[in-house]
């Protein structure tokens, strides 16, 4: 995490912006159509030449299998990638292959639930308890409760995850094996050591506590949720948790990590993560390039009206973790001392994929980074966001554990 932050304050230090936005063509009264579709289509060509020359270099450094970047900056999008899909095949990616986007899921569920509190159907401040089956209940710190809010911002004072979650035996898909009614013990047996709202600590069990939450409420599972708020008002059609054929066809094979010699590079695949619905709004989404940018450009103020209002809202800062950092729904917001720039972000990794999303609403622009290796990708993204609002400044090293 300091080695993130690290890199946002790079990224908001950094001199020199350049406007991100596709101009219009002067005159444009006079202009053709296809004069504004060709100067559109140069433009984007031009952002995908500034991501591969920005993300090349990562990529070399031998360290993933393959991974695909999409870019957005200002109306204009870009989809570079590298690799393949598969070590066996001589197959690369595109903005149409298939990922596990791990712990970037968190900032769905976050959308959820604004587009609920402004139907009015639940509020930031209500008591999670509330909504949650009956065999669940959460702990609480003498006469305070936990809130929707605190699940969310990541400070309910729950722990990461259950402790007996981690069981070596089944460590290849850690979270298929765990079931409402273990999430229902291990909270029957936890006792809170700080009260919810005080201190921030990064929980994916809160997280996944909200979504069956929010699922609850709305008389659904969360799949069929997150598709109705947030995926099918967006087009954003692969992505999902339960794989159509064709889906399955375009999924990339996981990787723990890259071998040192490729014929043994089959032994290093990875299971692909399976979720029950307790931790489901933690983790459990798979997407791709081409859809994310979609969210990107949502949460940037593009797309269906009433969701990009509600996906704005998520990303107030709710609770100053330091100066450099606060947290709005689920999201991570980067600040430079009282400047107006903001770099919002989440990150995400499976047992064998990585995932890294950001963006400056000042500056219109956004990346994403999808791999098919568990080895993190959020330097790569912060490279790619410098080069395309031009920002010249060294890329980091970063190395980020825990998503």
């Amino acid at each position: 995490m300091r080695a993130l932050r690290a890199i946002a304050a790079l990224f908001l230090l950094a001199a020199g912006v350049r406007a991100a936005g596709a101009e219009g063509a002067g005159g444009a009264a006079a202009a053709t159509a296809g004069a504004a579709r060709g100067k559109e289509a140069a433009e984007e060509y031009e952002l995908a030449a500034e991501v591969r020359k920005a993300a090349e270099p990562f990529f070399a450094k031998g360290k993933h299998v393959g991974l695909v970047v999409g870019a957005y900056a200002g109306g204009r999008r870009a989809v570079v990638a590298f690799g393949r899909k598969d070590a066996d095949r001589d197959e690369a990616p595109d903005g149409r292959t298939v990922y596990e986007i791990g712990s970037v899921t968190k900032v769905f569920t976050a959308a959820i639930l604004e587009t609920m509190v402004e139907a009015g159907s639940v509020r930031l401040g209500q008591q999670a308890d509330e909504l949650l089956p009956a065999d669940m209940k959460l702990p609480a710190w003498q006469d305070r409760k936990i809130t929707l809010q605190h699940l969310v911002t990541h400070t309910s004072g729950l722990p990461r995850l259950p402790d007996d979650l981690l069981d070596l035996r089944r460590a290849n898909n850690p979270y298929a094996w765990y079931t409402q009614k273990d999430m229902g013990a291990f909270l029957a047996r936890t006792k809170l050591k700080v009260a919810p709202g005080e201190k921030y600590e990064y929980s994916n069990m809160g997280v996944g506590l909200l979504g069956l939450a929010l699922a609850q409420k709305s008389g659904t599972d969360y799949e069929a949720l997150v598709t109705s708020a947030v995926c099918k008002p967006l087009g954003m059609n692969d992505t999902a948790i339960t794989l159509s054929a064709d889906g399955r066809r375009r999924l990339a094979q996981g990787y723990s990590r890259v071998a040192p010699i490729r014929m043994f590079q089959s032994s290093l695949k990875s299971e692909n993560w399976a979720f029950q619905e307790c931790f489901a709004g933690a983790g459990a989404l798979v997407s791709t390039a081409d859809d994310m940018l979609k969210f990107i450009a949502a949460n940037l103020g593009q797309g269906d009206a009433g969701l990009v209002a509600a996906l704005a809202k998520t990303h107030r800062p709710l609770f100053k973790v330091d100066d450099g950092l606060s947290v709005g729904m689920a999201w991570h917001i980067a600040r430079r001392d009282k400047e107006p720039r903001e770099l919002v972000w989440h990150n995400g990794g499976t047992g064998g994929y990585a995932s890294f999303i950001a963006f400056s609403k000042a500056e219109r622009a956004g990346v994403v980074v999808l791999a098919n290796t568990a080895v993190g990708v959020e330097d790569a993204g912060i490279a790619v966001l410098m080069t395309i609002t031009g920002h010249n400044a060294a890329r980091p090293a970063t190395d980020v554990k825990g998503k």
